[in-house]
Formats: C-alpha cells, sequence, structure tokens
C-alpha cells in the first residue's frame, strides 16, 4: 500500500468581494491602486471579517476574536468536508497550519473537539510559515501515518488575511499591493496508507531556504499589532528558489520536466506565477489550475493549494506525476512529488 491523500475539504466565509468593490472598501482613491487591483488576475475574493468595518479602523483586539472565530469556523468546516464518511475515530494525528493570527492553545484543539477525534489525537501545529505551510503540513501527515500504519492523519490550513487588516497609507505600495491580493479560506486533506488508485500518491518532499532573503516576505509587528511584509523583489527572487527546490526534488527521484504531467503551485500573484512559468519552462496551461484559484479566491495564503486540489477534481486529469510547490514566509520554498494512477 502506499501513502495517498484520499480527500479534500474547502470551506469560504461568507463575505465577497469583486476587485472594484474591494478596492472601494479599503477607501483607496489612486487610479494607480486602482489598476493594480483590477489587474492581479482575480475575479473575486473572500472575507471573514466584513469589509465595511475596515472604514472603522478595527483594532488589534477585535481582529484577533475575528481570526479565532473564523479560523475554528472554516477550519472545522473544510475538515468535515474532507472526513465525509471517513470513521472519526480512526484519525490519529492532526496538523493545523496557519499564519494570520495566533491562539494558545492552538485551534487544532477547537477543531478537533468539534470533529469529535479521538482524545489522544496527537496534534501539531505550524505556525509562521506563511503561504508555504500546506506542503510542511503534508508531510507531518505523511511522517505519522508511515509510523502508525493503522490511523490516518488530518491535514488542516485556515487563514483569516482580514484579521491582518492594517491601517496603512495608500503610498505604502507592498501593503496596498498586499491588499489586493489576499482573501480567506480554509482547506483540509486526509492522508492515509490506501490501496485505492483514485486518489495521488505522496512520494517525496523537498524543501529549500536562502537566509539572504529571509526579510522579504511575511509579518511585521508595527504599532501594536501584525503588518504583511511583502517586497517588490519577490517577484525577481522566488523563480529561481523555486527552481532550485524543484530540481533537486526531481532529480533524486530521476525524472525531468517533461515527465511531469500536472502543476500544482501556489500563486503568489500574478508577477510571481508568470515569471515561476518563465523559470521552469512552464506554459500557461501547464499552470491552468493555479491560475483558476487564483482567479475565484484570490491567494488565500496556506489554504491555496488545498483548494487548487479541489478545483482539480473537477477537471480530467488523467495519471501521472505531480509536482505542488509553494513559497511563503522567509522567502522559503517546499515542494512534494505527487503520482496518479
Amino acid at each position: 500500500m502506499d501513502i495517498r491523500i484520499v480527500s479534500l475539504g474547502k470551506a469560504l466565509p461568507k463575505y465577497s468581494a469583486t476587485q472594484e468593490e474591494a478596492f472601494a472598501h479599503f477607501g483607496y482613491k489612486s487610479p494607480l491602486t486602482r489598476k493594480v487591483f483590477l489587474n492581479a488576475g482575480i475575479d473575486r475574493r473572500y472575507s471573514w471579517v466584513d469589509p465595511a468595518r475596515f472604514k472603522d479602523n478595527p483594532g488589534w483586539q477585535e481582529l484577533t476574536q475575528e481570526y479565532s472565530a473564523g479560523a475554528t469556523s472554516l477550519g472545522y468546516q473544510a475538515a468535515h468536508e474532507a472526513l465525509g464518511e471517513y470513521p472519526v475515530e480512526n484519525i490519529g494525528q492532526i496538523t493545523f497550519a496557519s499564519v494570520t493570527g495566533y491562539t494558545c492553545p492552538s485551534l487544532s484543539y477547537a477543531i478537533a473537539g468539534k470533529l469529535g477525534l479521538p482524545r489522544n489525537v496527537v496534534h501539531s501545529n505550524l505556525l509562521g510559515q506563511g503561504c508555504q505551510a500546506s506542503v510542511p503540513a503534508l508531510e507531518r501527515a505523511c511522517d505519522w501515518v508511515r509510523s502508525h500504519p493503522e490511523k490516518a492523519a488530518l491535514v488542516v490550513s485556515a487563514e483569516i488575511c482580514s484579521a491582518t487588516w492594517f491601517p496603512a497609507d495608500e503610498r505604502d505600495m507592498d501593503y496596498m499591493v498586499s491588499s489586493a491580493i489576499f482573501g480567506d479560506a480554509a482547506a483540509a486533506a486526509l492522508v492515509s496508507f490506501s490501496l485505492d488508485t483514485r486518489y495521488p500518491v505522496v512520494l517525496d518532499f523537498e524543501s529549500y531556504f536562502d537566509p539572504e532573503y529571509l526579510g522579504l516576505l511575511g509579518y511585521k509587528w508595527e504599532q501594536g499589532r501584525m503588518k504583511v511584509v511583502l517586497s517588490r523583489r519577490v517577484p525577481e527572487i522566488v523563480p529561481g528558489l523555486l527552481k532550485k527546490t524543484v530540481d533537486r526534488l526531481l532529480d533524486r527521484n530521476k525524472l525531468a520536466y517533461k515527465d511531469i504531467a500536472h502543476w500544482i503551485i501556489h500563486p503568489g500573484g500574478k508577477s510571481v506565477l508568470e515569471n515561476i512559468e518563465k523559470a521552469l519552462g512552464l506554459t500557461h496551461e501547464d499552470t491552468f489550475w493555479s491560475w483558476e484559484a487564483m482567479r475565484q479566491v484570490g491567494n488565500t495564503s496556506s489554504a491555496t493549494i488545498g483548494i487548487i486540489g479541489k478545483l482539480m477534481q473537477k477537471g480530467k486529469n488523467g495519471g501521472g506525476y505531480g509536482v505542488v510547490a509553494t513559497m511563503g514566509a522567509g522567502t522559503a520554498i517546499n515542494a512534494a512529488l505527487l503520482r496518479w494512477n
């Protein structure tokens, strides 16, 4: 038997806005800002926090409470969908990934309680890894299942980017760009040993981090709250780092780029994805599902890969190898090799 991703789940909050509407919600006025919003390759984004409240300058305490409520609710919904009819008593481990807030205890405990998971379920929590976290979370689940083959593991990513709203001036270009692309969502995956060839086998993982670029992506503390860091150098730097990561993953498994039938790449933004295509020699068709996820919901940080997976399930994708690649906080890269039969 092989370790496989046997099901996926996703959840979106009730508030949503077109890019034109989001531009107005942020109170922006500049034609340049409006152009950034409308040219982001995004049709609609979803928000747990009512965007109409941004004009009242909500405080950090209020937004932290929204994060806790939103990530718990959406994380539970995504996990519930991923579980389906699977017996909860067979879940032995849960990994929770999030970067848009902090709670203690971690929200994995609240989600496990709502799901009715066993009292002895093992909790793992990945905080502060940003958009890249879905792949390390999957690796943690696979490691656990490999050691406990009679049980399954659950991976949950929940991001409430709206809870990290910051009262920045419109001339703050880095923050303005982030306000044009990020949305809220949760995604979940069920991982176990399985003989069912409908599900992809998880074969291998690779990661890459260069401390030279530590400060290009993440959050910083300013005015007593978190403020997103999104350097304009990211579209220039990320593609080369991602190629190094994918090269190592493929070389170790004696594969070439032409052997990969499915590319599941986190769409950090329009220019990031375009430059990744150039660096890896891919076409727009190769990365279709990444573009489609960004168009439908924007960049939902660590939940994005799960949403791409859900979209792919609706398409006729056939078999073959697949590469999942994410980039995130610290400008670190993570990748996974999958195989569909």
